[in-house]
């Protein structure tokens, strides 16, 4: 055995090393990457598939509206769903419905498109003439109190009943919209709902129609509802959400 082929054999050792520690780091980081992407899209479509509108169905608009609402003190948001032909329709003097959505802690507004594809339906709808047109606005509920938890109350998480009055004025203001009690719905889902059915209940002249999806009517005076008054909303034993 000459000294030369020792050394190569032992300079061979480190290269190899070095070979297989790229390999395997480049493994894992490729591993993080499909799972960060599972944990994202897992929590963007809660497992479903994206989705998907037929390119025949003309497709809606999305929008996201900043403003100023006095009950917060501070400037927030809504999402708004304008359906196809908005922009024409509403230059020639055309005006729609709203339906405000109210979502769950910890969701978000975008949970209504993402999870529930609400603009592809929305469009696919309109287009097949099952619906008529109009708008969807779901305001940002979070806050920092009680992990979120406002039950959309006028209580100790902060004002979001008068807030969610204060996105109706905000729509009503900027879209063209029919500002009248009997084309202006509200729902939600869990919280929301639970919210959507209180909020209507308390303002029979704002909203025509509410409706609670997996929601909730009584509630215990626990987190935002602590010491609150009954006229908050029903203080008895919880039924879910």
């Amino acid at each position: 055995m000459s000294w030369s082929g020792t050394i190569g054999r032992r300079e061979g050792r480190p290269v190899l090393l070095m070979t297989t520690v790229g390999v395997a780091l480049a493994w894992l980081a490729f591993g993080a990457y499909g799972l960060t992407r599972y944990v994202v899209n897992y929590q963007r479509y809660r497992g479903f598939p994206p989705p998907a509108r037929a390119a025949s169905v003309p497709a809606g608009r999305l929008v996201k509206a900043h403003f100023y609402s006095p009950a917060l003190h501070r400037r927030t948001y809504y999402s708004l769903y304008l359906p196809p032909g908005y922009a024409a329709a509403a230059r020639a003097g055309g005006r729609f419905p709203v339906l405000y959505l109210l979502h769950a802690p910890p969701g978000s507004p975008l949970g209504y498109v993402t999870i529930g594809a609400l603009q592809v339906r929305m469009d696919t709808l309109i287009a097949a003439h099952r619906i008529r047109p109009f708008l969807v606005a779901i305001p940002d509920g979070h806050t920092a109190k009680f992990g979120n938890d406002t039950e959309w109350a006028n209580a100790a998480a902060g004002p979001y009943e008068r807030f969610v009055l204060d996105v109706v004025r905000a729509v009503d203001g900027r879209w063209a919209t029919i500002p009248v009690r009997a084309d202006r719905a509200i729902a939600g889902l869990s919280e929301g709902g639970y919210g959507a059915a209180n909020v209507a209940l308390h303002h029979l002249r704002m909203f025509g129609t509410f409706e609670s999806w997996s929601g909730y009517f009584t509630q215990t005076p626990t987190d935002s509802f602590t010491r609150a008054s009954a006229w908050l909303g029903p203080l008895r034993s919880s039924a879910g959400g």
